[in-house]
């Protein structure tokens, strides 16, 4: 019982700024100007999140935070299931080297990256288009490959080898066999990665240079003029914001707990 009122607290603690930025999404411009702040808004002023989508254009950046999260999500599941597969089903000191490697680039932040990402992407021309936020997708995620080398580690090899006798090759039993198996492991990235996508600020804005492209994260900043902050105005588009973000985790919180291979043995 202690140990849920601790939890409780804490839970109530974090719910803190979710539930100020609910309190200002409902205020009306004079509430934000009263002093003392008003904390509770009388009356709710419901129309703040329809004059936050007239005042921006946040569906047109909802719609391209979503295609951007569906296309790197399908570059990490291309890419993350085939260098996990290879890395722990090779043997010898190759194999050891490459996953020492890849457990390297997991450690290297992404503001060492930035620069020499930016500069190839510049002279290739990919510069304000969504190529660069996508491309790096295909070519694998560390943290997704070592965290799906560990749930391919735990696989029944009995299954693989009876495909192996039955004539299946190694792509085969991968997207036969042990993909189908992993299929809450590869739900859980997919909603690991669409959250990365649309709490991305930093490369949307380094490499978009057309409104018209923007995502969510830089759709909010037009809220905030040189003098002034529409602040409930922000809350409100934030608020419409991580709805999305929200129904995916709900729809996947089962496969955060699953571990996919509980029935693999059988």
């Amino acid at each position: 019982m202690k140990i849920r009122m601790v939890l409780g607290l804490v839970a109530l603690a974090f719910s803190i700024p979710l539930l100020w930025a609910l309190l200002t999404a409902f205020k009306s411009d004079m509430q934000l100007q009263s002093a003392p702040l008003a904390i509770w808004p009388q009356p709710p002023q419901w129309d703040n999140f329809q004059r936050a989508v007239e005042v921006v254009p946040m569906h047109r950046y909802t719609l391209n935070t979503l295609l951007l999260a569906l296309l790197v999500s399908l570059g990490h599941l291309f890419s993350c299931p085939l260098a996990a597969y290879a890395l722990v089903r090779m043997r010898g000191r190759f194999a050891t080297g490459l996953r020492a490697l890849t457990l390297a680039a997991f450690v290297v932040p992404y503001p060492a990256l930035m620069i020499p990402q930016y500069l190839l992407f510049q002279r290739v021309g990919l510069v304000n288009t969504y190529w660069p936020l996508i491309l790096p997708a295909f070519l694998g995620n560390p943290l997704f490959i070592l965290y799906l080398m560990r749930v391919f580690r735990n696989f029944p090899r009995e299954l693989e080898e009876a495909a192996m006798l039955d004539g299946a090759g190694p792509t085969t039993i991968l997207t036969r066999i042990v993909m189908p198996l992993s299929r809450p492991a590869l739900a859980a990235m997919v909603a690991l990665t669409v959250q990365s996508v649309w709490n991305d600020f930093l490369a949307p804005l380094l490499y978009l240079q057309d409104p018209q492209l923007y995502t969510v994260n830089l759709g909010l900043q037009f809220y905030r003029g040189s003098h002034h902050v529409q602040w409930n105005l922000l809350m409100a588009a934030t608020l419409l914001g991580i709805v999305p973000v929200l129904l995916l985790f709900a729809l996947a919180q089962r496969a955060f707990m699953g571990s996919g291979l509980s029935g693999a043995g059988k």
